[in-house]
C-alpha cells in the first residue's frame, strides 16, 4: 500500500509542474519575476514606500503573459495630491527588443495607507528563449519643484 501512495504523491507533484498545452504535449510551467523597492519622499506629506513586482511567464507553447504589481503604503492624507503623475510603463521583450508595451497610469488615492494596482497583457509566440519583462515607472511628485522622473524597475530574468 505504501508504494501505491508513493507513486500517487509523485504523480501530483509531476502534474503540477507541467502545463498541458491545446495540442496534449506537456511542457514546464515557466515564470520569472523580480522585485524592486520603492521610496518616496513627499513634501508637505508623508513618505511612501513599497515595490513594483515584473514578472514574465509562458502559459503554454504559443502564449506568453506579462505583467507587473505595484504596492505602495503610506500614511492616510485627507487633502491635497501625492502625485501629478504616475504611470508604469512594462515592456515584453525577447533578446533585448520590446515585442510589447503597455503604460498603465494610476491615481493614487489620499485614503487607506496600502494602495496596489495591478496590470498585464498575453502575447501570442511559439518562438523559444530569451523572453523579458522590463519596465519604469514615470512620477512627478506634487509640490516637489523637480517635474517628471523615473525610476528603473529590476528586468525579469529570461524564460523559455
Amino acid at each position: 500500500m505504501r508504494k501505491g501512495t508513493s507513486a500517487l504523491a509523485i504523480a501530483a507533484v509531476a502534474a503540477a509542474l507541467v502545463t498541458v498545452t491545446g495540442s496534449g504535449t506537456a511542457q514546464a510551467a515557466s515564470t520569472e519575476c523580480n522585485r524592486t523597492s520603492l521610496s518616496f519622499n513627499l513634501p508637505g506629506n508623508p513618505d511612501m514606500e513599497g515595490y513594483a513586482e515584473l514578472c514574465v511567464s509562458r502559459i503554454n507553447s504559443t502564449t506568453l503573459n506579462s505583467k507587473v504589481q505595484v504596492q505602495l503604503e503610506g500614511v492616510h492624507i485627507s487633502g491635497g495630491k501625492r502625485f501629478d503623475s504616475f504611470k508604469i510603463i512594462y515592456h515584453l521583450e525577447r533578446n533585448g527588443s520590446t515585442v510589447k508595451s503597455r503604460t498603465k497610469p494610476w491615481d493614487i488615492p489620499n485614503g487607506g495607507r496600502v494602495h496596489t494596482t495591478s496590470a498585464g497583457f498575453n502575447t501570442s509566440s511559439s518562438f523559444k528563449g530569451g523572453w523579458t519583462t522590463d519596465g519604469i515607472i514615470s512620477y512627478n511628485i506634487n509640490n516637489d519643484g523637480k517635474g517628471a522622473m523615473t525610476k528603473e524597475l529590476k528586468g525579469t530574468p529570461s524564460i523559455r
